[in-house]
């Protein structure tokens, strides 16, 4: 649905829920493989958003520094026409404590492999090539325990804030590709297995004079398989 702002500026509002599945598996104390899955709906839980599987390999050399190689193929559901994203990705991220409280900075850069969408004649569209986009993700998180449930169980808050931004030559960030910002409740259900549940406000420019807003009702389930 897109709405006037001021006469010029619409924005496009979006009601979703996303569900995630992570899988770890510890090889040694230094690393360890990660998968994601990634189910996505919008427009009230009606229809599909987006698929995304997303394997990485994870080192982590001591108990602040995280290096992480991964790939990520999403399909992208469009009025229009579906069209899928592959991508290889790097990331460092560093842990810190503060009292009871934990901060995580993460920093992943991007090399992205996108479906171009193309018209064809009698209003047919069709996927033609690639596109090559870069995109530089930086996401801040601080995690709070609220409630002991008991020696081994805690409830933790965990807020967050996510910023991407797009690359065409270079390293260097041109413009905003997204902001998201996350409150979501952490629980311990099991000794290997965690739930959260929580809300994102995310946004994403569309344009000059567009953008989309997309409220996420979002839960995610992260197994320890070894």
């Amino acid at each position: 649905m897109l709405l006037p702002i001021n006469g010029f500026t619409q924005t496009e509002e979006n009601y979703s829920a996303w569900y995630a599945l992570i899988l770890n598996y510890r090889i040694n104390d230094k690393f360890n493989l990660k998968n994601e899955v990634h189910i996505r709906r919008t427009n009230f839980h009606e229809d599909w958003q987006q698929l995304t599987l997303r394997p990485s390999l994870n080192y982590q050399p001591n108990n602040v520094v995280e290096v992480t190689f991964g790939l990520t193929h999403s399909k992208n559901f469009n009025p229009v026409l579906n069209f899928n994203e592959d991508n290889l990705w790097e990331q460092l991220t560093f842990h810190q404590r503060w009292g009871i409280s934990a901060f995580r900075h993460r920093f992943r850069l991007e090399q992205r492999l996108i479906h171009q969408t193309v018209f064809m004649e009698d209003g047919i569209f069709a996927t033609d090539g690639t596109d090559y986009q870069g995109r530089v993700r930086y996401k801040f998180s601080w995690f709070v325990p609220v409630i002991k449930i008991s020696d081994n169980k805690k409830m933790v808050i965990n807020v967050s804030e996510e910023l991407g931004m797009n690359i065409f030559t270079g390293i260097v960030p041109k413009y905003l590709n997204f902001n998201r910002i996350h409150l979501g409740l952490i629980y311990q259900i099991l000794h290997k297995l965690l739930l959260e549940m929580g809300y994102d406000d995310s946004y994403s420019p569309r344009g000059a004079s567009n953008f989309s807003r997309n409220h996420v009702l979002q839960t995610t389930l992260t197994y320890q398989i070894r």
